[in-house]
């Protein structure tokens, strides 16, 4: 049986999103609008494909980024990133072995060798380590994962005390929500600008944003809510949605917000909306124990305060010797 690879650009995004969806392990991360808008990302390049046969009909894809920065400061150099993993038909190993050959092939042409593997929220749908399986060195990760099936009232119980004063707090203190639409793109990208000018970081393009508010939350893949006091936007949230997953995607505040408490009181309201959407599991990210950064462990302290329970998630670094 023959097979051909071709890139992303060359599949029509009915056939490539009708692939992914009708895969078990598919989320977000598989479908045709958010590659091409995390190739939005700065020094982001296409490098995702997909395997086709004979009959023209995909068999596998591989979604994947070449990011490309400087060593040194003279030396270019770049990178291949994965989220999501790599889905085959069927998990057939015939499919998976071309779509690795590939994946190998194009790591080898890039001058640092070296790529990223990241199955995330994708991890929930695997019962053992898909890298392991393909003889690919990995480590496990821990992700923070809310079963809201469990109901609000058993996830209530859940959280902690520290983040009940903290909503309630917001109550005391009057702040209001609204359901974010296209229109509100421009005030949450100024938010994420100062969160970026406040952490010495580049902020993404505002033309990522502009697929989430005027792609993503049209097509129900996003869901974004903001949080205001006395009329002023102080926080905004946005999960991500596919099929019976959601995943805790973006967020932006200004200090205000962590004075009133409307960064919890967002959540809880938000993970109450979520479960009457009959929503399963909500992915609040990855956990880390001991980080080095104060500022990093602090967000992972405030995602667990949420009462999620840990789960693998399957992650690699890959050199190409």
């Amino acid at each position: 049986m023959n097979f051909s690879i071709v890139n992303i650009q060359e599949v029509s995004k009915q056939d490539w999103d009708s692939f992914a969806y009708a895969h078990p392990s598919s989320f977000l991360w598989h479908t045709y609008d958010f590659i091409m808008g995390k190739n939005k990302w700065s020094s982001h390049s296409h490098e995702s494909f997909a395997v086709i046969d004979e009959d023209e009909k995909i068999v596998g894809i591989f979604p994947l980024y070449k990011i490309s920065f400087k060593k040194y400061r003279f030396f270019q150099r770049s990178y291949l990133d994965n989220i999501g993993g790599w889905l085959c038909q069927r998990d057939d190993p015939v499919y998976t072995s071309i779509l690795l050959k590939e994946y190998r092939r194009r790591l080898s042409k890039e001058k640092q060798k070296v790529a990223c593997i990241n199955f995330a929220t994708s991890s929930l749908c695997y019962t053992e380590d898909p890298l392991f399986l393909q003889g690919i060195s990995s480590h496990t990760a821990r992700i923070s994962i809310l079963d809201l099936s469990l109901g609000t009232n058993v996830i209530w119980s859940n959280i902690r005390k520290g983040h009940k004063s903290d909503i309630k707090k917001a109550q005391r203190c009057g702040v209001t929500f609204k359901r974010a639409s296209s229109k509100d793109l421009d005030v949450y990208y100024e938010m994420h600008k100062h969160v970026c000018k406040k952490s010495s970081i580049l902020p993404h393009n505002k033309q990522y944003f502009e697929y989430i508010f005027n792609s993503a939350i049209p097509n129900n893949q996003a869901f974004v809510e903001m949080a205001y006091h006395e009329g002023y936007p102080v926080s905004a949230v946005n999960y991500g949605i596919y099929k019976d997953k959601a995943v805790y995607w973006t967020g932006v505040s200004y200090e205000s917000a962590y004075k009133l408490g409307a960064n919890h009181f967002l959540h809880w309201k938000m993970i109450q909306e979520l479960h009457s959407r009959g929503i399963a599991y909500l992915d609040m990210g990855e956990v880390f124990f001991k980080h080095s950064s104060p500022k990093i462990q602090g967000i992972v302290n405030f995602k667990q305060g949420f009462g999620g329970v840990l789960r693998p998630c399957f992650k690699s670094i890959v050199e190409k010797k």
